[in-house]
């Protein structure tokens, strides 16, 4: 987990363009890296310029704010969490709903 159990916070999520193009960047809110990284590739897909390219860099760093803290999040992980099954109550409805909002 990224915070704490009811901790929602602000954070940053940013991949490099793997041509060198730029750096794009999405502010979302969430309690864990897994719950922000999911926003920000949903934020990305709704972009044309942005959903191919953020799949071909791999990976996204995402930056909390306040204390700002930095992590990277490689896209397989994120995908292979997803796919868990078992767990809490609480991580598999939060793995089923964030499937679901990247699904919609």
């Amino acid at each position: 987990m990224l915070f704490g159990v009811g901790n929602l916070r602000t954070c940053r999520a940013s991949f490099r363009d793997p041509k060198g193009e730029g750096i794009y960047s999405v502010d979302v809110t969430g309690e864990s890296k897994y719950e922000v990284a999911v926003k920000a590739l949903k934020a990305f897909r709704q972009e044309a310029w942005a959903s191919e390219a953020v799949y071909s860099t791999g990976y996204l760093e995402l930056t909390v704010k306040a204390p700002e803290i930095q992590y990277k999040i490689f896209l397989k992980d994120l995908q292979e969490w997803l796919q868990q099954t078992g767990g809490s109550p609480r991580d598999v409805a939060l793995r089923a709903e964030l499937r679901s909002l990247l699904d919609s």
